[in-house]
This record gives structure tokens, sequence and C-alpha cells, in this order.
């Protein structure tokens, strides 16, 4: 069972595959949500619908892009062979709206099966509409990722915006491996080969938060010991009657200082007088050398106008313009680490010194991949985009003043952007993606 969460929202997935007998198994076949809300002995689970026959949708989208599905998923074919059928990770991509399914098996593309893959299900939410779906899935190109010849075993979305992918054999093989990835199609997966995952058979992680803080050089791996036979009788452990007999391991694990990117936890540029300061926060990072401070007058095109050194333990920066730019302007913080690593804070913009609009949405086009909201109004927001024929496209809240997003899967086109701040104020902006 897969789980993803997004806004006090979890969603569940079965595997899609075969059972152990290489029957087909309908009850695997599931997708359902559960709300959450309260804390400690006070939360609250409540379910938020379900739906059943992604399965075949999922088959056919694979079809579609020559990978064979058909076959893979056949009732009688083993779901744990390089050419099987098998559902491991589930993540929200980087715009918070496409949901991607990571492959277990098979490995890609048929002719020389070295990659996993991501079916990337476009606009999850506003289709899945809460177990009442809402016309048919839209699924993106395949993500195809060089993991060293294994499969998806787990994804997860870092605080920071990194995504972390647990790769392992599509057969009982211990082979696991960690790496990091930018959660961008184009983007390549990077090992991170300082965790000792010897004797592991990882399928789950999750982050280690400390001092308030996402920690940048631990992670806990969980194992499953399902296949694993403990009591001499010859029986998998999965398999046990009793479940207390069934075991699991779960490991916080050590890599090397800097082993996962730097997390910007805070960026602000406010004007003061004939200046703009600029001030930063960041977890810790051994491997971090120095910061470029960029600056753009489009939101596009920027250029460095400085550099602040990196201090070994030290999380707060700060760097002063004093060019006197009176019209709006736009900055960004480039972290550099040890072997040219780059990291990037989201993008903030300053406004004119003499008139400052009380909405505002760069750049626009867009062509970048990411444009960013930016109003003064404190409390949550409610977004919701529109396509040019006036179908609600996406939706979601923010509390902050000024908010990413990123439009990667997003058809070029118009659009409409609209938000209902607290105090129900409406404003409107006309969006056109490149």
């Amino acid at each position: 069972m897969l789980k993803q969460e997004l806004q006090g929202k979890s969603y569940w997935l079965g595997s899609m595959s075969n059972s152990s007998s290489f029957n087909n198994k309908p009850n695997r076949d599931r997708i359902f949500s559960i709300n959450t809300s309260g804390t400690g002995n006070a939360v609250n689970f409540t379910n938020a619908g379900f739906y059943a026959g992604l399965r075949q949708y999922l088959i056919n989208w694979g079809d579609f892009y020559g990978y064979n599905f058909s076959s893979c998923a056949a009732d009688g074919r083993n779901p744990k062979l390089i050419n099987g059928f098998n559902l491991e990770g589930m993540v929200f991509g980087p715009d918070n709206t496409t949901l991607y399914f990571g492959f277990r098996a098979p490995l890609v593309p048929t002719a020389n099966r070295t990659k996993a893959v991501i079916a990337p299900l476009q606009n999850f939410e506003t289709w899945f509409n809460n177990g009442s779906p809402s016309g048919n899935p839209s699924f993106g190109s395949p993500i195809e990722l060089d993991l060293g010849g294994r499969g998806i075993r787990e994804m997860i979305k870092l605080s920071n915006g990194i995504y972390i992918i647990i790769a392992g054999s599509y057969d009982e093989v211990l082979n696991p491996a960690v790496y990091r990835w930018s959660g961008n199609a184009s983007d390549f997966p990077q090992q991170i080969t300082s965790f000792n995952l010897n004797g592991l058979n990882v399928e789950g992680v999750l982050p280690i938060n400390e001092g308030g803080g996402l920690s940048l050089n631990k992670l806990q791996f969980i194992s499953d010991n399902g296949s694993t036979i403990y009591y001499g009788d010859g029986i998998e452990a999965k398999s046990l009657t009793q479940d207390n007999f069934k075991k699991f391991n779960s490991n916080i694990l050590s890599a090397s200082a800097g082993a996962l990117p730097i997390n910007f936890i805070q960026f602000d540029a406010t004007r003061s007088n004939n200046s703009i300061q600029l001030n930063w926060e960041i977890n810790g990072n051994n491997e971090l050398r120095n910061f470029e401070v960029l600056r753009s007058l489009n939101g596009i095109d920027f250029s460095s106008i400085g550099n602040v050194v990196g201090i070994i333990g030290e999380t707060n920066y700060a760097f002063i313009d004093k060019s006197n730019i009176s019209e709006k302007v736009y900055y960004r913080i480039k972290a550099i680490e040890n072997f040219d690593k780059n990291y990037y804070s989201i993008i903030k913009m300053v406004g004119s010194a003499i008139l400052v609009k009380p909405l505002q949405v760069y750049p626009n086009p867009i062509h970048s991949g990411t444009f960013t909201i930016a109003l003064n109004q404190l409390g949550d927001k409610k977004v919701s985009i529109y396509n040019a024929i006036g179908s609600l496209f996406s939706t979601f809240h923010f509390l902050e003043n000024q908010k990413e997003i990123s439009t990667l899967h997003w058809p070029k086109g118009n659009y409409f952007l609209q938000i209902v701040c607290g105090n129900g104020e409406v404003l409107k902006q006309h969006l056109i993606v490149q």
C-alpha cells in the first residue's frame, strides 16, 4: 500500500499487481483518500472517497507508449519480473497537482530494459473528485529514470522540494540505493552512496527533522522483511497466520554532511530608502561554499550582483543591494556546494518605489516552467486557475505572501488566475504559458 499526503489529505494506492500466485487481484486496484484533522490523541480520520479501475488506465497508457503493459500485467505473469507489472511509488510532482506513479516493474524500454518509469497523472485531484472521477484521467508523457537497472520502491518529496527515490531490484534480490532528484522530467537523478543500506530491503523512507528543521544527512529507512523465513518452517514472514510473528525494521541512517540538498527555509527582500535588503535562512550544510546573489528586471533574465561566503554552522545570511533601483526588481539566491552542486531559492519581487500593485504575477508570459504569485495579503488565500474555455484547471490554498507555482505539465495557452483572499477581496490575472 502506497501513501501520499497533500494539504491534510492522504492518498493510498494498491500495487495494481498480480498476486503471489500470479493471478489478477482486483482488490489491489484501489486508490482511496482519507482526510486527517486534529493532532495527538484528538486526531480524526474520515473517508474521502475511493476509486477502483485505475489499473486499466495505466495499462492503456503503457501500451500507448510502446511498453506493452497488457502483456506485463496479464493473468499468470509474475509481477516481480523485469517485464512484470508492479507499482510501489507515488508522490505529487513539483506543481502539486500532477501525481507521479512509479513502477517497480517493468523496466523500460522493451528493447533494453534498464530504466525505471513514472506515469504522471495530470490534475489528479480534479480528476479524482473525492472518488467520483470527472471524466477520464489525463496522463502525461513517460518519465524514464536511470536508477542503475533498478525499479522504484518509494518516492517522497522533502520540505525543501527535493525528491528522494528508493530504488531496488524488480525481483527479490537485495540491491537498494538512494537517489535525489529535482522532480523534473528533464533532470537526472543523482545517487547518494554515503547511506549504508547493506542487508536492507528498503520499501519506505521518511525525512528526519532536527532542531526544528530538515536534517541534511539523515533519513529513516523502512525495510520489508516479508519474504524472510524466520522460524525454520519454510513459511515466509508475510504468510504467517499470526501478525505479531511478522517483522519489518526501521533504521535512521546518517550519511556524509550535506548528503541532502540545501534547504532555503526563508528568503525576504525589502526596500529601504535607496537600497534593498536581502535576508535568507538555510538549514546547516557542511558542503556549502558560497552564495551568489542574482538580480533581474523582468523576472526571467538574472545576472550576478554579488557573493556571500558560506560559513559552516551558520544558517542566516544577508546582502544589501545599494544600486538605487526605483523600478520593480527581482532577486534569487544561488547556493553553491563543493563540487559545484547548485541550488536555488524561490524568486522574490520588490515592487516599484513609486507604485506597488496589490497582485504581482511573474514572469508572465511564462516560459521557464515556473511563475510566482506575490501579494500583500495575510492569511489563507484560495487560488483557482481556469483554462481558456473557462473550465477549472487547478485549485489550491497558500498562506505566505509569495508562492512559486510549477507549470511543468501545463499545456501551452491562456489561463485565468483568481485569488480569493481571507478578507473577501477577489484578485484576477490573465496568464500565458508558452
